[in-house]
């Protein structure tokens, strides 16, 4: 059934609008904030009508909105219609009372909706019933309802599910809302930050900001990145990892030093590595550190602008240099020149001792302040080597008596092997200044200089037999010479520097001028975006935790105002004694690691009353020199978006519940593919695990054929009218078992109105169809199991009434026991059914005594006992006592007995055991019969339950276990069976001690 649409602008009368709230314009004001009205339809709201529908019954149900001159339908499950007058709407009613709930069940029969077009006409609407759906500041901004053609009741579940329903649609306007304003604020913070940026970029002058303890390039405009010779794939990186070489650089401890101090910091000429053209160099800069304060002075980056002066500084080191190293040289000059001068008068001297005396020739060598080596004719043997000698080689002793070339193979091309084999030749002397030697030193080569003379060594006839080289080391001298030269060329090249440099430095201080003031305009306009930052911030000082800033923004999230500057955190804030963040804290300042908090929550006085908040917050040591002098606190209230996370998973909660209470699985075919998306219930009707794939056709193939071409055929109809399909039909579970399944589904349709998804809800009915079944089959048992006593009584009263008037005889006497078996087995059939309805009413009354066990176990049965055709047999505790129902625990022997005279004719002995485990008390019976198959035993004492023991008939009406089942719970105890097929049965209950 369906509402069709219909046009209302022709009526001519309309009943007068009712007030639905003493301020309509704070209400209407209350229904457009959620900006929902004429929005599109959702899948959510539709399914919860639907669900609606299906539960109460009806065939259409809505979620609607009053906005002062309509109903508007956001779902309209079960018509086309969106929206009628309000002046028509049974919803204002609804939302008008103060009721929870507002049922009218006919119409036709209350006066304010006789005269109503929807009720008297077309669509001729007979029920209703609908949930206010009130926000959280009490309007009511419309209804979820449900309404039919025919009168009509609610029951209490179908109630209070549509209530749980009013709130989930509540609750997801409350979520759809929070949406939309963290979608503006987030646009708010985002053109914040595009101003900031903009004000970065734009300054005409190298500027980098660098934030937190990693030093993050937070931003860097072009300048800075020519300057630093990089790209803006920098940005965000931290300083170290963008520029690695100013590791261990003075730079880092200049930024260091500004974020601990918060202190700006000027340096002229520092020098700092500079990559340009893929090559590091050094660069000096003229370089101001600002750092960047927020309300309370706490520093929250360093803004870094910087103006490059290498050329300037290098000129004015040049300058300086060389006229330091023209003194130095000119002194070293002056020293050489004497240290020459008696080094030439040493060695006259020397080569007069040789002369005179080869024995004291030698211990002069040895002693000699300057290199003296000897050298023989033959292969150059080295025959004497003084100790500065032999350390100017890099040797030892050990090369004494070796070639020269053996000894100092390094030496082989030199000309100094040259000149020793010249003047072994010639015999002339040779000498030479500022010779360039390279000597071994461990394991590299050091160029040195020296003055050297090589003398022959004659014998008396004049035949040269060796040479002799003295060598002083002038490498200091040379150099200095050599640097006395370059200072002359570079002297006269620096006077035109230097007058090119003063013409430079006065051009940068003219543009050192104008960055200062471009600089504090810069910092005006940076400082007044800090100071509207939507982040609460605060620093505490010392151990004792000190407040000494504190911003708007967290004085709002503490509650206090600025007299809280100065104090100790637990004397500014004692409520949070008890709290963990004290102690949290504390470890911070102890350990010197700082502390993230997320959705911590946290309790605090507003107003006079402790107030539940939730932040997020990070707890930052500030160090100098390795010791935590402050923390810096940073926090964001976060409450509202806890509180509609939480509202969130609260409203999806209670729907999952309102889905379990109802036993309903719900799912969402793609028609196209046949794949489905379900609920965990939905897998469970069918035998299915949560994890397990099971699609549109596994649906199908898990059906009984005898039922798939008819519920396809009723799917094909729902998507033919757009309506809802219901079946009821058998599936098989993938263990074999064979249950029943309700279902009931609604098409979903694109913009061109072509079905492409089918959304659905089932429930498994198997106990409901098996309740049934046991109930039908309970009636032909009891009738079949009633009307044989009743007949044989009725023949043989017959036969009696014939017979009444003759002598007394054997037929009378056979006649009358016949009819006292047949009342008895009638009596005992009635006495089972008035035991059952006394239990289900709750009125079966226990009648307490202590017994013992083993005397009422020998005293039941007699019935049994006089057939003899069993023995019963007692073993177990013989003193064992109980407090019960002794006639009521006998009923349920007598009743165990029976079964197994019944189920075990065979079986001669039957036990009846009484046992003591712990705090309870267990009796059993046992039997040696056929005993019973796993299979059944789970249901042997349900109500109706007759075990099937194939080959045999037995009467009763499947009555008796569950009696005896009802009457031990009663007592508190526990009841079962332990039975092997082939072995028999142990029945066994126990009473509480």
């Amino acid at each position: 059934m369906s509402i069709e649409p219909k046009n209302f602008d022709d009526l001519s009368t309309r009943p007068a609008g009712i007030s639905l709230h003493p301020n309509e314009g704070e209400r209407l004001a209350a229904v457009r904030s959620y900006r929902i009205l004429d929005t599109a339809e959702e899948q959510d709201l539709d399914e919860i009508t639907a669900l609606a529908s299906a539960i109460c019954g009806t065939p259409v149900s809505l979620v609607t909105f009053l906005d002062g001159k309509r109903q508007w339908f956001k779902s309209h499950h079960g018509t086309d219609v969106t929206e009628t007058p309000q002046e028509f709407a049974f919803c204002a009613h609804a939302v008008a009372s103060s009721a929870p709930i507002t049922i009218i069940s006919d119409l036709t029969k209350d006066d304010r909706f006789t005269e109503n077009p929807l009720v008297h006409s077309d669509p001729h609407v007979v029920f209703y019933a609908g949930v206010p759906l009130v926000d959280r500041q009490g309007y009511g901004l419309g209804t979820l309802c449900v309404v039919d053609m025919q009168p009509r009741e609610l029951n209490e579940l179908q109630i209070s599910t549509l209530k749980v329903l009013a709130k989930q649609v509540v609750d997801k306007l409350e979520a759809r809302r929070k949406v939309f304003e963290l979608e503006a604020s987030n646009q708010k913070l985002y053109e914040s930050e595009n101003r900031f940026r903009g004000l970065v970029s734009q300054a005409p002058v190298a500027i980098a900001i660098y934030a937190g303890s990693d030093k993050v390039i937070e931003d860097v405009n072009q300048e800075m990145l020519d300057i630093l010779g990089r790209g803006s794939e920098i940005i965000g990186m931290p300083l170290l990892k963008a520029r690695p070489e100013l590791e261990g650089h003075p730079y880092m401890d200049v930024i260091n030093s500004v974020f601990a101090e918060g202190e700006t910091h000027r340096g002229e000429g520092v020098k700092v590595p500079v990559l340009s053209n893929g090559q590091l160099r050094e660069g000096y800069f003229d370089v101001t550190y600002k750092p960047i304060l927020n309300d309370e002075g706490t520093v929250i980056s360093v803004m870094v602008v910087a103006i490059e002066v290498t050329e300037k500084v290098l000129l004015s080191q040049r300058e300086a240099e060389l006229g330091e190293e023209l003194m130095a040289a000119n002194e070293e000059l002056m020293a050489a020149n004497e240290e020459l001068i008696a080094s030439q008068e040493n060695l006259i001297a020397i080569n007069h001792y040789l002369t005179e005396s080869e024995g004291r020739f030698r211990d002069l060598i040895v002693q000699a302040p300057i290199a003296i080596a000897i050298y023989s004719k033959d292969d150059l043997i080295i025959e004497q080597a003084n100790d500065t000698m032999l350390a100017i080689w890099g040797r030892d002793s050990s090369v004494i008596g070796k070639p020269l070339l053996q000894a100092r193979p390094e030496i082989v091309g030199h000309p100094f092997v040259g000149y020793l084999s010249g003047i072994l030749a010639t015999g002339e002397e040779k000498s030479g200044q500022s010779i360039k030697a390279v000597l071994p030193r461990g394991d590299r080569f050091e160029e040195r200089y020296f003055d050297a003379t090589y003398k022959p060594i004659k014998d008396r006839k004049g035949a040269v037999t060796g040479v002799i080289v003295v060598a002083i080391d002038v490498t200091e001298r040379y150099h200095t010479d050599q640097r006395e030269a370059e200072f002359k060329e570079e002297l006269a090249a620096m006077n035109e520097e230097l007058t090119d440099a003063n013409r430079e430095l006065t051009l940068y201080q003219d543009n050192l001028l104008k960055v200062n003031d471009v600089l504090s305009e810069s910092e005006s306009r940076f400082k007044h975006l800090i100071m509207q930052a939507p982040v609460a911030i605060a620093t505490l000082r010392g151990r004792e935790l000190v407040v000494t800033k504190a911003n708007d923004m967290i004085l709002e999230i503490w509650g206090k105002d600025n007299s809280v500057v100065g104090k100790p955190l637990h004397i500014a804030l004692p409520e949070l004694q008890g709290q963990p963040f004290l102690q949290i804290l504390d470890d911070v300042f102890t350990s010197g690691e700082a502390f993230v908090g997320s959705e911590a929550q946290v309790s605090l006085y507003h107003e006079g009353s402790l107030k539940d908040m939730f932040v997020n917050f990070v707890y930052k040591p500030i160090t100098i020199n390795g010791e935590t002098t402050d923390i810096m606190v940073v926090a964001v209230d976060v409450t509202e978006q806890v509180n509609a996370r939480k509202d969130v998973e609260e409203a999806n909660i209670r729907f999952n519940i309102a889905l379990d209470a109802s036993g309903l699985g719900s799912t969402e075919v793609e028609l196209s593919t046949g794949v489905m998306t379900s609920t965990k219930q939905f897998k469970k009707n069918y035998g299915r695990a949560e994890d397990e794939v099971f699609n549109y056709p596994d649906l199908f193939d898990s059906m009984l054929p005898e039922y798939r071409d008819e519920v396809k055929r009723r799917v094909a109809d729902a998507i033919a009218d757009n309506s809802v399909y219901q079946a009821e039909y058998e599936v098989v579970w993938p263990d074999g078992s064979i249950h029943w399944i309700s279902a009931h589904g609604r098409p979903r349709y694109d913009a061109n109105g072509k079905a492409i998804r089918m959304v659905g809800m089932t429930a498994d009915i198997t106990e409901q169809k098996l309740q049934e079944r046991r109930k039908d089959d309970f009636l032909s048992i009891a009738s079949h199991e009633l009307k044989t006593p009743t007949t044989s009584l009725k023949a043989a009263l017959q036969l009696l009434n014939l017979i009444k008037d003759k002598p007394t005889s054997p037929m009378h006497v056979r006649l009358i026991e016949q009819s006292n078996r047949s009342m008895d087995r009638m009596t005992t059939l009635i006495d089972d059914l008035l035991n059952v309805n006394s239990m289900k009413e709750g009125q079966l009354k226990l009648d307490k005594s202590l017994f013992t066990v083993s005397h009422m176990l020998n005293a039941c049965c007699s019935h049994v006992r006089l057939a003899g055709k069993h023995e019963l047999i007692f073993e177990g505790d013989a003193d064992l006592q109980v407090i019960a129902d002794e006639h009521r625990i006998d009923q349920v022997v007598i009743n165990l007995v029976n079964n197994a005279v019944k189920y075990a004719p065979d079986s001669q002995d039957i036990y009846l055991i009484a046992e003591r485990f712990g705090d309870v008390a267990k009796v059993s019976v046992r039997d040696t019969g056929l005993g019973i198959p796993k299979d059944k035993l789970p249901f042997l004492f349900d109500r109706y339950y007759r075990a099937d023991h194939t080959g045999y008939t037995y009467s009763g009406l499947g009555l008796g276990l569950y009696i005896c089942s009802e009457i031990i719970k009663r007592h508190g105890g526990e009841i079962g069976v332990d039975s092997e097929v082939g072995k028999g049965s142990t029945f066994w209950f126990t009473l509480p001690l």
